[in-house]
């Protein structure tokens, strides 16, 4: 995997808290697969709308990097929300499939 530019790949999966300021607010997320991976999302403009979606279930596009410690990484280009079974989508965000 190119460690510079990132390979393009869409994953879907729940966002998670991953880092904290000294006052217990949520300052970067990461997204957990049903596979039990996790990619820490970068912080870019779409990165920081996924701040108030903790334990909602998205369906994200953008470049994945893998870091010199093995973490996963994504920067964000688009997201969609997917809802529960059973209640309609939301769509959030400027996804494009």
């Amino acid at each position: 995997m190119n460690r510079r530019r990132g390979k393009k790949r869409t994953i879907t999966g729940v966002v998670i808290p991953d880092d904290w300021d000294k006052h217990d607010n949520v300052i970067r997320v990461a997204i957990k697969t049903s596979d039990y991976d996790e990619y820490v999302v970068e912080y870019n403009r779409q990165g920081k709308q996924l701040l108030s979606m903790i334990d909602r279930r998205v369906r994200v596009r953008g470049a994945v990097r893998e870091r010199l410690n093995g973490d996963l990484t994504i920067s964000v280009d688009n997201y969609k929300v997917i809802e529960e079974a059973g209640r309609d989508r939301h769509v959030t965000g400027d996804y494009a499939d």
